[in-house]
């Protein structure tokens, strides 16, 4: 049997999209909230709850540790497109069709 072009290198995609989600899942919406954010507010030595504090350092720590979680929050939001991804390639679409229609919408 011949392969097309549509075909070669198939199940290679579907494996690295595979190992994308599973390591994605495990070190950014697991690890990353559960030990880099968890040490920045509890085990740092500087913490946001003194407001009184007017260091420049406590305020650059604050900043920081909310742009840390704003990038899970983004995380998320990526997880959340690949999953689409997901439910459209078990729904019967081809790859690149899945991909367009989730990243670029309606546009």
């Amino acid at each position: 049997k011949e392969e097309t072009e549509e075909e070669s290198g198939l199940y290679l995609t579907e494996a690295s999209f595979i190992t994308l989600l599973v390591t994605w899942l495990y070190s950014r919406l697991y690890l990353f909230p559960t030990h880099v954010i968890y040490s920045t507010i509890y085990e740092s030595g500087t913490t946001c709850l003194p407001l009184c504090d007017d260091t420049l350092y406590t305020k650059a720590h604050c900043v920081l540790r909310v742009f840390l979680m704003v990038l899970v929050l983004l995380h998320v939001y990526w997880f959340g497109l690949f999953l689409k991804i997901v439910l459209k390639l078990l729904g019967g679409s081809k790859g690149h069709a899945a991909a367009r229609d989730s990243y670029e919408g309606d546009s």
